[in-house]
């Protein structure tokens, strides 16, 4: 469980970082529930998302467990991959179409 990390805030305050060829991209957004534990998404708001996709688009940080530690879509993919057990297309899923299908890197703080 992450509740320990969140501390004495009412909600979980993330922040992702995707990289691919020198370009990145920062998604910011707060939570009520605790994406080790749940696999569907409470409360979110979001802060600052420069990519959250068209077709998939992030609406949160869930448990996944199928094909990564964590995903960000609901409708039962894994678009917005954190910990991808594999790879999709040359690297870690994040919007899963166009030119931002895929990425090199992502970090969650």
């Amino acid at each position: 469980s992450m509740s320990r990390l969140k501390g004495s805030q009412p909600k979980f305050h993330f922040k992702s970082v995707w990289s691919r060829d020198g370009n990145s991209w920062t998604n910011e957004w707060k939570q009520d529930t605790d994406p080790i534990a749940s696999s569907s998404v409470g409360g979110y708001e979001e802060i600052t998302m420069q990519a959250k996709g068209s077709t998939y688009q992030f609406s949160g940080l869930r448990k996944n467990g199928a094909s990564a530690l964590f995903d960000g879509t609901a409708s039962g993919d894994w678009c917005h991959a954190i910990g991808s057990y594999s790879k999709y297309g040359t690297g870690t899923p994040f919007t899963c179409q166009g030119s931002n299908a895929d990425v090199a890197t992502v970090e969650l703080w």
